[in-house]
């Protein structure tokens, strides 16, 4: 059965994901209720266990008892849910949503943000003392398939990149 625009939303993430602020941006703009359930950083993450998804990236959103994991995913789903209306307004204008151009300029611009090399980019440009945390630093390289404990595995922070 689809999500109905009346089921509780309840957004999984934690304040410092790109990805989430993404959809916290979405669902303000389109002013639509949500909950949050701040998550840490690291594994392991109990809200998310108990609902039966062993997924480990954030953010997650529930609609009722259905949740979605990808980011594009999740703005499919709210778009096809809250339509826009007065209530919840759309973000393009009304003069362009639909338009095959303004279609394909979304696409790439999702698929540039999301795929491309923009979030490296933008992970560049961290503070270096964010990458202090060894248990974050473990973390991250085991959902990126390295090993740490192998030498040579992971490289220092160039000094300058740690001031």
């Amino acid at each position: 059965m689809a999500p109905q625009p009346d089921l509780p939303i309840v957004l999984y993430h934690y304040d410092a994901s790109p990805y989430a602020k993404r959809v916290v941006w979405y669902l303000h703009l389109r002013k639509i209720p949500y909950s949050q359930c701040i998550q840490p950083r690291i594994l392991p993450r109990p809200d998310v266990a108990l609902l039966g998804v062993s997924y480990r990236r954030i953010p997650l959103l529930s609609i009722g008892r259905d949740v979605y994991l990808d980011t594009r995913l999740i703005i499919q789903k709210l778009e096809a849910l809250y339509p826009p209306s007065a209530a919840h307004p759309g973000i393009s204008s009304a003069h362009t949503t639909g338009l095959a151009e303004h279609t394909a300029l979304e696409q790439l611009i999702s698929t540039r943000v999301i795929e491309g090399d923009l979030f490296k980019q933008g992970v560049a440009c961290f503070p270096a003392g964010i990458f202090n945390d060894p248990a974050f630093l473990r973390d991250r390289a085991a959902l990126n398939g390295i090993d740490v404990d192998k030498p040579g595995a992971v490289a220092p922070l160039a000094e300058e990149a740690s001031e």
